[in-house]
């Protein structure tokens, strides 16, 4: 296998799924994530985006997270995360190199480290297919901070979490009349928490079985019924 293969946060999580395909990842672990035809809704990633810019703006201001976080205790210290640039760990036992790009970080009232993964969605049934995803990532940035603390000051590790923002578009809330500006209509959200169990012996099994893919000269066969290896098939089809 080659060395150093990066394998993000969040391909690895797919692996925990219990409909991943092995085709699929080789294939994106070795494209580098760079998949042709992929995109991602623009609305979900600026909404995300306004939410770490408004919680940092928040504690810039006040020196604490806004109520709606109360969910994940009293937190006294926002920490901006580092790029998957700088964010990674080279797995001794793989060879491979894992990395990511966590939402944010913060210190709570016992000067403890919590790591939180936003998500601009109702928690549906959905949604609560890809928990194992979510679960394995968050774990997989807490193994990394837990050997990269030195280096970024990070204190000891006390918790992971999800924090969704639910969409609230409810007739009660729709007629609201501050809703509605002269030039533009706001949007209101009710803020879930979902603790996540800390599990870094997950984390180092998948590392394993991630490895045991990617030292394959050639991608696996695709698991029965994957909808991304069927639209594959449909493009060589076309013989273009």
């Amino acid at each position: 296998m080659e060395e150093n293969i990066q394998v993000s946060a969040k391909q690895l999580g797919e692996l925990a799924l219990p409909y991943n395909c092995r085709r699929c990842f080789w294939i994106k672990a070795k494209l580098k994530g760079k998949m042709p035809y992929q995109s991602f809704p623009g609305i979900f990633s600026s909404i995300d985006s306004y939410t770490k810019k408004m919680v940092k703006s928040w504690f810039d201001r006040h020196g604490k997270a806004p109520e709606w976080m109360s969910g994940l205790g009293t937190l006294k210290e926002y920490i901006n995360p580092p790029g998957s640039r700088k964010f990674f760990i080279d797995h001794e036992e793989t060879g491979l190199k894992l990395a990511g790009t966590p939402d944010a970080f913060f210190i709570d009232e016992y000067d403890k480290l919590l790591i939180i993964d936003f998500k601009t969605s109702k928690i549906t049934t959905g949604q609560q297919k890809l928990m194992p995803l979510y679960e394995l990532q968050l774990n997989a940035y807490a193994m990394i901070a837990k050997k990269k603390a030195p280096e970024f000051g990070l204190p000891e590790l006390q918790g992971l979490f999800l924090l969704y923002t639910e969409p609230l578009t409810d007739g009660e809330v729709l007629s609201v009349d501050e809703m509605h500006g002269d030039e533009n209509i706001s949007m209101a959200f009710k803020a879930v928490t979902v603790p996540v169990d800390l599990n870094e012996e997950k984390v180092h099994v998948l590392l394993g079985r991630a490895a045991e893919i990617l030292a394959s000269p050639e991608p696996p066969k695709s698991r029965r019924g994957c909808y991304e290896c069927e639209r594959v098939r449909g493009l060589n089809e076309l013989n273009i």
